[in-house]
């Protein structure tokens, strides 16, 4: 079989074309702008993600101190979901992220199929 390129990026922009329209994707960024323009929302959601950052590098190095770092994250955590947008913003993100997930696996079949 033939490897179509142009037809294949047709398709490719087709994806992308529903992706943008998916009311989910829509929301997600309506909640990422407001987030994006709420100073503290921001500032306690950056210290959710830098917590996360120190919490998975402690888990790799198998630190004692992880214990800890979790805890921290876990307070940081609720301290964040308090905000209703943040606890929406979240689960979307995690449905979206699962749908590319899905998407990348499905393309990356195709194009084994396509080499195969």
């Amino acid at each position: 079989m033939a490897f179509n390129w142009w037809t294949n990026l047709s398709k490719l922009q087709e994806l992308i074309n529903q992706i943008k329209k998916d009311e989910q994707i829509i929301r997600f960024q309506e909640l990422e702008n407001i987030i994006d323009h709420n100073k503290s929302i921001t500032t306690d959601y950056n210290q959710l993600l830098d917590l996360q950052k120190v919490m998975v590098k402690k888990e790799f190095e198998q630190s004692s101190s992880l214990p800890q770092a979790k805890e921290e994250y876990d307070i940081q955590l609720q301290k964040v979901l308090k905000y209703p947008i943040i606890e929406e913003y979240l689960d979307l993100l995690e449905i979206i992220n699962n749908d590319l997930s899905l998407i990348k696996r499905i393309i990356e079949q195709e194009i084994a199929l396509d080499f195969d």
